[in-house]
């Protein structure tokens, strides 16, 4: 219902009144179904007089230039008005909404308002009430943002702000417009990072065409050989790890040199490329020259980012990090942890990997199922057989060797004594090499030596090629 006209009526027209509780009229004959008033209520005028309330009855509103009629409901008959007054408390209580305009008023049954009010008052009773402390409050936030409330709170994301304003998640938290491509200086200094490396998509096609390589160290205790470093070198193609020990950093292109003349033999093939960081063990002009010589191109990461690096890194960690784990788990002496890695480099590349579809390096690299049933717990008590010639017909022919890291402060008995017999005769703990010979063929052939279990020296698996 739109009103329009040039002059009041006051006779026919209605006049819509906000401060009005009822609709109300002094016409009789406006009204319909009329029924007598029984109830004890009064009008109260400006000038405060009372007027009685005669009928009750219902009427119908024609506002001109507007085909539409309007029925109303419960109207007072009070004699003495001389204007027809419309109550917007009874058209809201009907589900009506009433808006005010500069020229104009407007009644809709459904009306839904996107934007936000300057100013919000409360219904007290059958008016609208705007408080001077609601007026203020409103005021204030006329003037907030959705970059206020982001410093408000805490320097919260901006795409958290939206969803919390959208979904009135918080009392007292506006709807506000939120533009979630905003930068915030703030923001910058406090929470800048470094973008994620995208992995790399290349893969080796065959063994040795890509060498990874890193060094490890330096470990503040010396390794029972007095070892500070460490250098692994990884296979790209089957993930097999080769390691090697150093007393300085600057032996690594030495064991370059023995694991090139190593891995090329076990395997047959030729490195092509070798990765590796920007340390001076690789880039000297030593270095350069040897992989020049022998056709060995390099690929250098760049300064200050080992994530490009990352096999090398990761492998170097995981050692570390079994290496640990079996020290501690039997309380065995920091000094040992050369052979902890050793231990845990050759276990490693026994073990299924996700990444070779659940093959293990070994298997990729040699095409044959590994052996583990020689296996032993790291740092498990032993027996060492004491050689006939150190020993008299009553000594004992073994003695333990846990002695040597034992938590306990005292050694086993026999240890001081076969420790100085055996140092004395240049003796070293290993079972002799007994030659075997055939007197059918004439072939000769060597037993394989239990004592040597480092990555290099490793036991023949079923089927695989003895490198002798």
């Amino acid at each position: 219902m739109t009103t329009m006209s040039d002059k009041i009526d006051y006779e026919n027209d209605w006049i819509i009144d906000s401060g009005c509780s009822n609709h109300m009229t002094g016409d009789k004959e406006k009204l319909q179904n009329m029924s007598e008033y029984k109830g004890s209520c009064v009008v109260v005028t400006t000038n405060n007089s009372k007027l009685p309330i005669a009928h009750v009855g219902n009427t119908v509103v024609s506002p001109q230039n507007n085909d539409t009629e309007m029925p109303l409901q419960n109207v007072y008959h009070v004699p003495g008005v001389k204007k027809n007054l419309l109550s917007v408390a009874q058209l809201t209580s009907a589900g009506h909404i009433v808006i005010f305009g500069p020229h104009d008023v407007k009644v809709y049954n459904n009306l839904e308002i996107k934007d936000e009010p300057l100013m919000k008052g409360q219904r007290l009773e059958s008016i609208y009430v705007m408080s001077a402390e609601a007026a203020y409050v409103d005021k204030t936030r006329r003037n907030e943002t959705a970059d206020l409330w982001h410093m408000r709170l805490s320097h919260v994301s901006y795409s958290k702000l939206d969803v919390m304003m959208n979904n009135s998640m918080l009392k007292g938290l506006p709807k506000l417009e939120v533009r979630t491509n905003t930068i915030c200086a703030g923001c910058q200094y406090g929470k800048a990072h470094q973008l994620l490396y995208e992995e790399s998509n290349y893969r080796a096609n065959e063994p040795l065409e890509l060498i990874h390589s890193d060094v490890f160290g330096p470990v503040k205790q010396t390794s029972f050989g007095g070892m500070k470093y460490m250098v692994t070198f990884i296979d790209d193609f089957s993930k097999y790890v080769w390691i090697y020990f150093m007393k300085e950093k600057s032996e690594t292109l030495s064991k370059f040199k023995e694991f090139k003349k190593v891995a090329e033999a076990e395997v047959g093939k030729k490195i092509c490329w070798l990765r590796t960081d920007n340390g001076g063990e690789y880039t000297s002009d030593e270095f350069a020259n040897f992989l020049q010589e022998y056709q060995v191109r390099r690929q250098f990461t760049c300064a200050n980012t080992p994530q490009q690096n990352g096999i090398a890194e990761r492998k170097n960690r995981h050692l570390t990090e079994i290496c640990r784990s079996m020290l501690h788990a039997r309380n065995v002496p920091g000094r040992f942890w050369a052979e902890a890695m050793t231990t845990a480099a050759y276990v490693i590349n026994r073990l299924p990997q996700q990444r070779l579809h659940f093959l293990s390096p070994f298997g990729k690299l040699w095409k044959m199922k590994p052996t583990v049933s020689y296996f032993r717990v790291f740092g498990s008590v032993c027996y060492v057989f004491v050689p006939d010639h150190l020993r008299s017909k009553m000594d004992k022919k073994a003695v333990r060797s846990s002695s040597w890291w034992s938590s306990d402060k005292e050694l086993l008995p026999d240890s001081d004594t076969l420790k100085r017999d055996l140092q004395s005769s240049q003796v070293q703990l290993k079972l002799d090499e007994t030659e075997i010979v055939d007197d059918d063929d004439g072939e000769d052939g060597v037993t394989q030596n239990p004592w040597q279990t480092g990555v290099h020296q490793q036991p023949v698996e079923d089927g695989e090629p003895s490198a002798i």
